[in-house]
């Protein structure tokens, strides 16, 4: 009786029958058969029946194995500015130097724990508008700027602590409501009202619940 085939014969075959074409297919010996009948043949093979076994499926093709085709994100509809993605976070969407749109996101806990913008927005690249997180649905409206502003007490679009009255009373600044199209300077607040509510503020900030931009 010939002996079991070795593990190095098995390791072999295993090898071979995923990486040579099945006879009149495209694809590899295991994917075209399945792997249940790969482990029943192996499981009849012995140490001598191997051997024609290795031979014929050296001498098959190999399967040809493509590169997956990179195909570049077509960002030409995305706003620039502000954004709520649809995982709850905060988004600057720009474009850098060579013309590339990217997205940094906001750390809104990171400027109120240290009181400093700086490190507040996070390079993110590419990978919110692959994942779906930054669409042409997700630009923060006014309102969801003022509610943010309302709650950290600095402004959502360049993390500056609101000290202005009027900007403290819109939730965020003139050069930001500019840039971004937000409407400023119209609110009927006095100074003495928009201190304290800036007061407020800050203090409910490190617990303030996260702007939602999930469809209702």
């Amino acid at each position: 009786m010939a002996k079991p085939m070795s593990d190095k014969q098995e390791a072999f075959l295993r090898k071979l029958a995923s990486e040579r074409l099945a006879p009149g297919t495209d694809r590899s010996i295991v994917e075209a058969n399945g792997a249940e009948w790969l482990e029943r043949m192996l499981g009849q093979l012995n140490i001598v029946s191997a051997s024609p076994i290795i031979d014929a499926w050296l001498k098959l093709p190999k399967v040809v194995k493509t590169k997956p085709v990179h195909v570049p994100l077509d960002l030409d509809d995305i706003p620039l500015g502000m954004h709520v993605g649809m995982d709850g976070e905060f988004y600057k969407v720009g474009k850098t130097r060579k013309g590339h749109v990217v997205a940094k996101r906001l750390d809104p806990r990171l400027v109120a724990s240290t009181g400093n913008k700086r490190g507040a927005f996070l390079y993110v690249g590419q990978t919110p508008f692959r994942s779906k997180i930054i669409t042409v649905d997700t630009v923060m409206t006014a309102a969801q700027a003022a509610q943010f502003g309302g709650t950290w007490g600095f402004c959502v679009n360049c993390a500056a602590q609101l000290d202005d009255p009027r900007s403290v009373a819109a939730g965020y600044g003139p050069v930001c409501a500019r840039n971004n199209g937000w409407p400023w300077g119209n609110q009927k607040t006095t100074r003495r009202k928009a201190a304290g509510d800036q007061v407020t503020r800050r203090t409910a900030a490190p617990n303030a619940v996260i702007i939602s931009n999930v469809m209702q």
